[in-house]
């Protein structure tokens, strides 16, 4: 009897931090009105994965799940089989997978990672398999994957029918899709912004309190008041955008300020470096809002250390008129 959508078998290879983070929102019934009604089935070559695992669910769920005896065993068994192996994983497994005849009977095998171009499952689809991309769109440090993807987004793209069989799974999981564009790379750059802005957060966060810890009297007080800070302003990003949300010194043109800043973070070369790169954008954020004018932009660019670009120079220059004839 052919199985309804709705209910689909789902298998998972690989066990680590995101196959386990997956897993536990697939099963976990409490969080969501409509939540995944399939099968599921993982398999991992370690035993530690899996006993994590097992560690997770308990306490969470009460829903049947099984432990497949081989990837081979699994994919078989699945309809839609989740990848979540290390990089340089995946492509000898695909290849290996696809030579099993028995094995192979047109599923959708998506894969988690967000870098490696879909030819990494080039073997499965050319055996008829239905391949894509399914990556979550958040942080999961290991031991942290049980809320680690509650209503996370998740970037989309391939085959048209493994794209619909990922929809309805982050549908299962109360997720946002984020349909990845069809130009060459496109994977590649979003995966590059989100390192950027997930591994930024967390530098940035260590050097400011690296930068304060001698101002405070307590180094947990200090982390708690950062962690509100960061939120708020991520808040305010959310609210308005980067150019509305941006505050400081630099927002607003104080020369002597940013000289203060300069002058103070001294003491820890990595801020110092950091405060010069990142704050050549919030001068570009500031003077394309307006709070600076070209001649502030140009002269705290020259503070900063930055090298002067005819390019931005030109593009100042046609913002200037547009805003004349605008006014």
């Amino acid at each position: 009897m052919k199985r309804a959508k709705s209910r689909p078998r789902v298998a998972i290879l690989g066990c680590g931090h995101v196959g386990r983070a997956l897993a536990v929102e697939l099963l976990d019934t409490k969080r969501r009105p409509a939540p995944f009604r399939g099968e599921l089935r993982v398999w991992s070559r370690s035993p530690r994965s899996l006993e994590r695992l097992r560690k997770l669910l308990e306490p969470q769920t009460r829903r049947p799940w099984q432990v497949a005896s081989s990837a081979d065993e699994a994919l078989a068994w699945a309809d839609v089989v989740l990848v979540c192996l290390a990089d340089e994983a995946i492509a000898p497994l695909a290849r290996r997978l696809a030579e099993n005849d028995r094995a192979i009977h047109r599923q959708v095998v998506l894969m988690t990672n967000g870098y490696l171009p879909l030819s990494s499952l080039g073997r499965l689809r050319r055996r008829g398999c239905a391949v894509g991309r399914l990556h979550p769109l958040a942080p999961i440090p290991t031991d942290r994957e049980l809320n680690a993807l509650c209503m996370a987004a998740y970037a989309l793209e391939g085959d048209a029918r493994a794209v619909r069989s990922a929809k309805e799974l982050v549908g299962n999981m109360q997720g946002l899709v984020l349909l990845l564009g069809r130009r060459r790379g496109s994977a590649q750059t979003y995966h590059a912004g989100a390192s950027l802005l997930s591994g930024g957060i967390v530098a940035l966060f260590h050097l400011a309190e690296r930068v304060m810890s001698r101002s405070v009297s307590s180094r947990a007080a200090l982390r708690d008041a950062l962690d509100d800070f960061a939120e708020k302003t991520l808040d305010n990003i959310y609210a308005c955008g980067p150019r509305e949300a941006l505050t400081g010194a630099l927002s607003r043109g104080s020369e002597s300020l940013v000289r203060g800043h300069l002058q103070s973070l001294r003491k820890v070369p990595e801020a110092l470096a950091l405060y010069r790169l990142l704050g050549g954008t919030m001068l570009e954020l500031a003077h394309a809002r307006g709070s600076i004018d070209t001649r502030e932009l140009r002269r705290l660019g020259a503070l900063l250390g930055r090298r002067r670009d005819s390019k931005s120079d030109a593009g100042s220059r046609r913002l200037g008129r547009l805003r004349r004839r605008s006014g």
